[in-house]
């Protein structure tokens, strides 16, 4: 490549960075991960500022969950999260196409969350659908380090692979999970109460090991 051509790319790729338009991959080659049942698969990982996922090698979307790697499905928000499906080497039919990954307005989004991480969350409801398709509105919580969810009468919500559910703060002064889906029973019923959030102590050490 002459030095004119060389010089014409670099300008191109600048100008790509700059407009937000491109994804920097952080590596353009496969790598192999280690499954939760053991096995392993190679995915290919890509990040835009500080939000990351993952593509297998028949380019379908992947997330990481906490202990272990699932394809993921849009939201409508713009995000992919997990679905709860193992990524496995050879995937069966799935319910979502490949070639999904975040939308360019949600990415622009988490880049101005990242660069400003006291900014409060929207106050306008996420509709979201849960695997048996029933659609609840629910309300961002939290900041660019550490966020959760509510419902519409303030109750902790978080996703476990896939799902929304009503969530607990452990001993760490972390959420977790209680199993228990959404709309699937009253909180009220399962001796929850409204307003847990994470504790100060916890999100201290989670800003200060950023």
């Amino acid at each position: 490549m002459c030095r004119f051509h060389s010089f014409l790319f670099v300008v191109a790729f600048i100008h790509l960075l700059a407009s937000g338009s491109a994804t920097s991959a952080v590596g353009q080659t496969l790598k192999a991960v280690q499954l939760s049942n053991g096995s392993s698969v190679e995915l290919r990982v890509l990040m835009e500022g500080a939000y990351e996922w993952f593509e297998s090698s028949d380019g379908f979307a992947v997330v990481r969950t906490p202990d272990r790697y699932e394809y993921a499905f849009p939201l409508d928000d713009g995000s992919i999260v997990a679905s709860g499906v193992l990524a496995v080497r050879e995937p069966q039919k799935l319910p979502f196409p490949p070639g999904l990954r975040p939308t360019l307005d949600f990415l622009r989004k988490k880049r101005a969350e990242v660069s400003s991480p006291s900014s409060s969350p929207s106050p306008n409801p996420i509709l979201v659908e849960q695997p048996d398709g029933t659609k609840l509105e629910i309300y961002l919580k939290g900041s660019a380090n550490y966020s959760w969810y509510e419902d519409k009468i303030g109750y902790t919500i978080i996703a476990i692979r896939g799902r929304m559910e009503y969530a607990i703060r452990n001993p760490a002064g972390a959420l977790i999970g209680t199993g228990i889906e959404v709309d699937s029973m009253k909180p009220t019923e399962a001796g929850l109460t409204p307003g847990i959030r994470p504790s100060d102590e916890f999100l201290r050490k989670r800003n200060s090991s950023r």
